[in-house]
């Protein structure tokens, strides 16, 4: 295996654990933050950065494999996340690469923006179907959604900038 080759693998590799990390993070019982009901969510910001930096097919390849975790996860929500992530991962890779310039703040907007429509959806979808859920309340989650998600979503899009800088130093 040529060298250029063991470093893509190593880098998809990477992002991958970094898909479990970041899931693990979410969905840990013992240190989650909850704010009126909501928990962060961080996967989005993980496939919006990848979308930008890597590009649409590893973006929606590790975005497939970050739903299958969250299918596997949950038991009740999340049975389209697969499909949810990918596609979000392909559609905006393949529009970051047609109609944008590289920078920061577009995956940090593109995942609050991912967020809520699943939080939007899961209310109308889920909430409000099943539980007769008020828009005021469900207004509330989808705000503490951003408000946990957010911050740590920035983070993650820096962590992912700087892995793309460094396995781009090192393939040239």
């Amino acid at each position: 295996m040529s060298f250029f080759k063991r470093k893509s693998v190593l880098k998809w590799l990477v992002y991958g654990v970094a898909a479990v990390v970041l899931l693990v993070l979410q969905s840990s019982r013992t240190p989650s933050l909850t704010l009126w009901s909501a928990r962060a969510d961080f996967l989005p910001f993980l496939v919006t950065a990848l979308a930008l930096y890597e590009g649409p097919y590893l973006a929606g390849s590790v975005g497939f494999f970050s739903g299958l975790l969250l299918a596997v996860h949950g038991i009740t929500i999340e049975g389209l996340a697969c499909l949810y992530l990918s596609l979000t991962g392909v559609v905006l890779g393949w529009l970051f690469d047609k109609y944008f310039r590289r920078n920061v703040l577009l995956p940090i907007m593109a995942g609050a923006l991912c967020i809520i429509i699943a939080e939007a959806c899961k209310y109308v979808f889920y909430y409000k179907l099943v539980y007769s859920l008020s828009a005021g309340a469900g207004m509330l989650t989808l705000l503490g959604s951003l408000i946990l998600s957010v911050p740590a979503g920035a983070a993650v899009c820096f962590a992912i900038r700087w892995l793309h800088r460094f396995f781009g130093e090192e393939e040239q």
